[in-house]
């Protein structure tokens, strides 16, 4: 057997259109939500980031539906068939019950409350509203830029009981503007010769006035630019403040990498061909036996990784968590419709930490502990088949495979 991790994720994509194409295969059938960009990719090598070949990676057959797995997963309330919106909503870092965004409530008096994230209020359609505070550490900007921008009319807020909350889609909105090409949108709010603020750039660009601050000091006019690491900006007036023409910041804009979405692992634990061929020409009842020796092996696997993979890190320290939150798949064939009996596990890259707080997973721990986890489903998967008459011999790489039936 083999343990493969492949992050799940895409530049230029929120998280949302990422979850999407996901959850479209596994719970709906392959298709294309954004409009067929994917379909037709070649699939991503083993490790690579998924983006544009999501829909190709995930070409091969499902059998039957998903089941929740993880302790994490337990302790947000889900257990047996997977269902399409929670797996959306968890993969978004999301609640799968409510839809708020978990996200590590600092200070907050729902610290504690793993059900409730920071969403402080919810509209008369059940959609959460944040504060200005939670708004700027869901966008990853300072409290008084979310501020400005609400002052300049470019962040909607609604009043409920006194308190002026910001819906959930204004910062989808950001979030999307933040992940799309800005060119066409900042060449079309002017001409090239305007001067711009910070703010205003920021804006154009879709992030933080702080992250715009820091490329402008980096290209200060006169500087060798790096086209994609810094902004050809002028200092003007006594606080030493940055302007810029409208043409640089389109440019700048051409040039960069928009962030990937990381909204998960995939970690899939795949048979040999030998083992695939067996199986698949095995009368009914002892194909049975297969799947569910593969099942049980894959349970081992993902419970060795829950128990101590599943971290997450709090300033730069390592933290226990309440487990993995993921949902597990069997299929039958590759993508060419070969036998290959395997699995895929999704694993949602939140985790709700040892002090209630919610962040993302440490990834390295997959890594790290997947060369146990496949020894040890190996084994659980050759115990299961005991009886069966199998002869096994192991290749020089460590792998095992069937030699045969007796």
């Amino acid at each position: 057997m083999r343990l493969v991790v492949t992050p799940l994720g895409g530049a230029g994509r929120t998280a949302r259109q990422v979850v999407g194409v996901v959850v479209e295969y596994l719970e709906g059938g392959v298709g294309d939500p954004g409009g067929g960009v994917l379909a037709g990719s070649a699939a991503p090598a083993a490790g690579q980031s998924l983006g544009d070949g999501l829909v190709s990676y995930y070409g091969d057959s499902t059998e039957g539906p998903g089941r929740w797995i993880g302790a994490g997963a337990a302790a947000h309330g889900l257990d047996g068939v997977v269902e399409r919106e929670p797996l959306a909503r968890v993969l978004e870092g999301r609640h799968p019950e409510t839809g708020a965004r978990l996200l590590t409530a600092q200070g907050s008096s729902q610290r504690e409350h793993l059900a409730s994230g920071t969403a402080a209020r919810f509209d008369e359609w059940g959609q959460p509203l944040y504060s200005v505070a939670d708004s700027a550490v869901l966008l990853g900007w300072t409290h008084g830029e979310v501020e400005e921008l609400i002052a300049s009319g470019g962040l909607d807020t609604v009043r409920v009981g006194g308190a002026r909350l910001v819906p959930d889609g204004e910062i989808e909105r950001l979030l999307e503007d933040a992940a799309g090409p800005a060119v066409e949108r900042i060449a079309a709010a002017g001409d090239a010769d305007d001067w711009l603020t910070g703010p205003q750039a920021a804006r154009l660009l879709g992030v933080s006035a702080r992250y715009v601050r820091r490329i402008c000091g980096r290209g200060e006019t006169g500087a060798e630019l790096d086209a994609q690491a810094q902004l050809r900006s002028e200092r003007v007036g006594d606080q030493g403040a940055f302007r810029i023409r409208r043409s640089d910041l389109a440019e700048f804009a051409a040039n960069r990498k928009p962030p990937v979405a990381r909204v998960g692992y995939d970690v899939t634990l795949t048979t040999e061909k030998s083992f695939g061929v067996v199986m698949m020409l095995a009368e009914p009842v002892r194909q049975r036996r297969f799947v569910d020796a593969l099942r049980a092996a894959n349970d081992v696997a993902i419970g060795h990784l829950d128990r101590h993979a599943a971290v997450g890190r709090r300033r730069g320290e390592v933290v226990g968590s309440h487990g993995l939150v993921g949902a597990t798949y069997f299929h039958g064939t590759s993508r060419g419709l070969d036998p290959h009996a395997h699995h895929h596990n999704v694993i949602a890259n939140t985790v709700v930490d040892d002090e209630g707080g919610v962040g993302a997973l440490d990834a390295r721990g997959l890594y790290l502990h997947a060369p146990e986890a496949v020894a040890l489903a190996t084994a659980a998967a050759r115990w299961e088949l005991r009886d069966l008459g199998l002869g096994w011999w192991q290749r020089d790489d460590g792998i095992w495979e069937l030699a045969g039936v007796d």
